[in-house]
């Protein structure tokens, strides 16, 4: 028995659950950073919106004649609200079975997060700028790199399952599903840019992300989906 008290095994014991609590008091971070960086990019897609409402506003213009004007600036907001909740939800699949960070998850991650970010540039200048070809293209490529980035955290999480809950099989991060999803993301980039008239219609590409995960994919990493 050592003056400091308890035995060298007990004073081991201790010294690992210290760095344990460390650990989780770092990944506790790690998530409530990242969700507040999803939520400060949801509410900057409203601010152009509220701006313009404001400008209008001050034009003794009806509310139907404000609505009717800002009409595109409101589908652009809805389109992007929705696809940040659909990036958020799946980034939340895959993190609620993740135990601790590393390096290379932490810039994944940080990359992952820019994308969302940069999504209110894209939404603002797609806005603005509608009638030209390259809008849509540069829209589905933000799209595209956020999913690149989720499966490029995937890929570390894969290679590093000490990362995930004890107990956690690997498929339930559907690695090659996300290699799909960003695959099909891609296709639809180069057929918008082929053919502009198809617009932001390309991303309906998605839909066949599953059945293809269910064909290329084996049955024990979708079937629990």
């Amino acid at each position: 028995m050592s003056d400091s008290g308890g035995t060298d095994a007990e004073q081991e014991a201790r010294r690992a659950e210290r760095a344990r609590e460390r650990i989780k008091r770092g990944f506790a971070r790690f998530l409530l950073f990242t969700d507040a960086v999803v939520a400060i990019a949801i509410t900057l897609l409203i601010l152009p919106v509220v701006e313009r409402a404001t400008e209008m506003g001050g034009d003794d213009l009806t509310i139907s004649s404000i609505l009717r004007e800002s009409g595109s600036q409101i589908a652009g907001f809805l389109l992007s609200f929705f696809v940040i909740a659909v990036m958020w939800l799946r980034h939340q699949e895959i993190f609620r079975n993740v135990e601790s960070v590393n390096r290379p998850l932490v810039w994944t991650n940080l990359g992952w997060l820019l994308t969302v970010v940069f999504l209110a540039y894209t939404t603002a200048l797609t806005v603005h700028n509608d009638t030209e070809s390259i809008a849509a293209p540069i829209y589905i490529a933000n799209v595209a790199l956020n999913s690149l980035m989720l499966t490029l955290s995937v890929a570390v999480l894969s290679r590093h399952p000490d990362l995930l809950y004890p107990g956690t099989p690997r498929s339930v991060l559907h690695l090659r599903g996300s290699i799909i999803a960003t695959g099909l993301l891609v296709l639809a980039v180069v057929i918008v840019l082929l053919v502009p008239s198809i617009n932001y219609f390309a991303m309906v590409l998605l839909v066949l992300q599953r059945p293809l995960i269910r064909r290329l994919v084996p049955k024990e990493e979708w079937e629990d989906d």
